[in-house]
Formats: structure tokens, sequence, C-alpha cells
């Protein structure tokens, strides 16, 4: 088995912490041979130099860049370009399996790569986050995304929506009905729709949460921070889908009699986001391993016992 896991990296400059943390969870707790193939457009010269002391992560420029092909504006659409692009340099490369990850998600568990293989059969050819909270029914989330190498050949599924794909009725009418769950993985949820096939879904697990949707623990195997990619980014707003369909504060906002009243739901969602991830990030930064464990408990664990 050689596994290789693609990652678009692309984090602030006070992410460095995140960023050593995803790496040495995946150090210590993966048991089988594998490689990370990152990409690292738009990353500072700090956190490459990280990446590039790692003897297990290979680093690309994908060109021509998202940039440079011009494409809309968004996080969906560029990191789905980087993760296609990934995965073929994974598969040109020889992997048996894939598994995609985020900057701001790693695994948690020891085994969790035979934890997900034994979930994986002809009927379910995937594993992945199922962020339900979020309002997610059919999106499998790439923060992660597990599948095999004869997956990806057989049904070629993408990240990033061809727009040949976009135009057909079958895309149009997989749209009307899930169109809400625009994200990166909505191509692989319409490649397994198209041939009757369901993932196997990790659903959150927390038995603590500082938040509906950030800080999240997945079927007790992989933590996911969540809007670590764009927190710092100027203009980026930091609002889920969960504001208006999954718990947020959807109750109130399906209630609002008014734009005007959606709009400051919206906002004060956006404050209440910010100020949580402020929160969690002190909380990660300051013992990585003791605040997942109280995620996962629910319990503070014990200081060591100093003889």
């Amino acid at each position: 088995m050689k596994l290789g896991i693609v990652v678009v990296y692309l984090v602030s400059e006070r992410m460095v912490p995140l960023l050593e943390l995803h790496l040495r969870k995946i150090e210590e707790l993966t048991d089988v041979p594998y490689t990370i193939y990152g990409s690292v457009n738009r990353l500072l010269p700090r956190h490459r130099r990280v990446l590039e002391r790692h003897p297990r992560v290979e680093t690309f420029e994908i060109s021509p860049s998202f940039e440079e092909r011009d494409q809309s504006a968004g996080f969906v659409k560029e990191n789905g370009y980087y993760l296609d692009h990934l995965i073929e340099l994974a598969i040109t490369d020889g992997v048996t399996h894939l598994c995609a990850l985020h900057v701001d998600s790693f695994p948690i568990r020891a085994g969790w790569v035979e934890h997900v293989l034994a979930k994986i059969d002809d009927a379910h050819p995937m594993a992945a986050m199922l962020r339900e909270e979020n309002g997610d029914t059919v999106l499998p989330m790439p923060a992660f995304l597990f599948c095999t190498r004869e997956f990806q050949e057989l049904v070629r599924p993408r990240f990033m929506i061809p727009s040949q794909t976009e135009a057909t009725p079958e895309w149009q009418a997989f749209c009307k009905r899930y169109g809400g769950e625009q994200d990166t993985g909505l191509g692989y949820a319409f490649a397994l729709n198209q041939r009757g096939l369901r993932f196997h879904a990790l659903r959150r697990s927390n038995q603590h949460d500082d938040h509906y949707l950030l800080a999240g623990v997945y079927d007790d195997l992989v933590f996911h921070l969540g809007a670590a990619a764009r927190m710092d980014l100027a203009g980026q707003r930091v609002l889920f889908r969960g504001e208006r369909r999954g718990a947020g504060r959807t109750a109130e906002y399906m209630a609002a009699e008014t734009d005007e009243e959606r709009q400051r739901l919206l906002e004060l969602g956006e404050l209440e986001n910010r100020r949580k991830f402020e929160e969690i990030w002190a909380a990660l930064t300051r013992d990585p391993d003791a605040y997942v464990h109280l995620l996962r408990t629910g319990e503070t664990p014990r200081p060591a016992h100093r003889s």
C-alpha cells in the first residue's frame, strides 16, 4: 500500500503552529507508507520552508496557477482546481490510495487508515466527512476524503466541475436538488449519485463543542478546525451554510421577515464565528493534545503526575 495525501496549502502568517501540528499528527498516527503532495502556489515563504524540510512532503507550484487561468474568485473553485491536479500527480507517482485533507485537518487516532479501509466496499467506494451540522446531506467534505486509486481511474470524479459537465441536464438536475451544498466535493457527490453509489460518512462525534461547526471531531478519527485558510484574508467573510441551513442561527434566520433583518443576523453570525475561532485557536495552540482530548471525550486531561 502507498498512501497519497493531497493538501492545498494556504494559511496566513500566524498559522505556522497549525501547519506544524498538521504534519506532526499525520506522521505520528499514520502507520502505512505515505507521501504528502502539497500545492504551494499562494503559500508564504516561511510556510514553504516548513514543508520543504519534511521528508514525506513533496511540494508543487501548479502551472498554470488558478489565477492565470482567470477563474472566478473563490476558495471553492481554487481549492478544487489544485486538488484535481494533486490527485493526478499522486496517481502518476504510483499511489494505491488517496486521502484529501485540509491544512487545518489531521488524524487523531492511530490505525486511522485501517479503520477507514474497513468501511469502504463496492456500494461505498469512498469515505469522507459529512457535515450535517452545516446542513449537508450528500456533500463529501475534502477536509477528509479517502478513496482508492481504482475508484479515481474508473469514475474520474472532479472537484472542479468542467464546463461540459455543468451544461448537462444531469448536473443541472442534481444542482437543483443539492445546489445549496455548493462546496469543494460536490463533483464527487455527483459522480457517486450518477452511479447509484454512496460514501461512508464520518459524522461529527464531539463530546464537547465550542462552536456548532468549528473544531469538529469526526467519527472520533479526524479533527477539522475549519476556516483557517480564510480567517485572516482581507475581504473574506467567515460565514457558513449553517448560518442559513444547518445549526447556527437557522431558526432566527428563517423567521426573519425582512432582508435587513436577515443581513443583520448574518453579520452577527460572522462576528460570533470570528470570536469563537480566536478562542478555539488559543486553546488549540496552547495545548493541542489536551484540547483535542477535550473535544473527543468531554474531559480535561489530568496533569501528569510528578514524582
